[in-house]
């Protein structure tokens, strides 16, 4: 039992691996990054929950998401001033 689990875990790592085209150092991180916290919890010692890396993973993105949401508003502005100035321009020397 506890061998098809592990060898279906390094299945599915090796496919996120080929999806992403990215090879872990670490499999066990990576491992401990797909481990729920119910299975840590029937399987103890053999993987670490993924609540922290969870934690991590969420914090950066949000990180990410503010930013690119921070420069859509930042674009956003710029084309509205464009517009605007063009407009104003056609008003004034019309």
């Amino acid at each position: 039992m506890m061998e098809s689990v592990l060898n279906e875990a390094e299945r599915k790592i090796t496919l996120l691996e080929e999806k992403i085209d990215y090879r872990f150092e670490d499999r066990q991180l990576a491992f401990d990054a797909i481990t729920h916290s119910s299975f840590q919890n029937e399987h103890k010692g053999m993987a670490v929950s993924n609540e922290r890396l969870e934690f991590l993973g969420d914090a950066v993105l949000e990180i990410v998401i503010s930013e690119h949401l921070r420069l859509l508003h930042t674009q956003s502005n710029h084309l509205f001033n464009e517009i605007f100035c063009v407009v104003l321009i056609a008003v004034v020397t019309a």
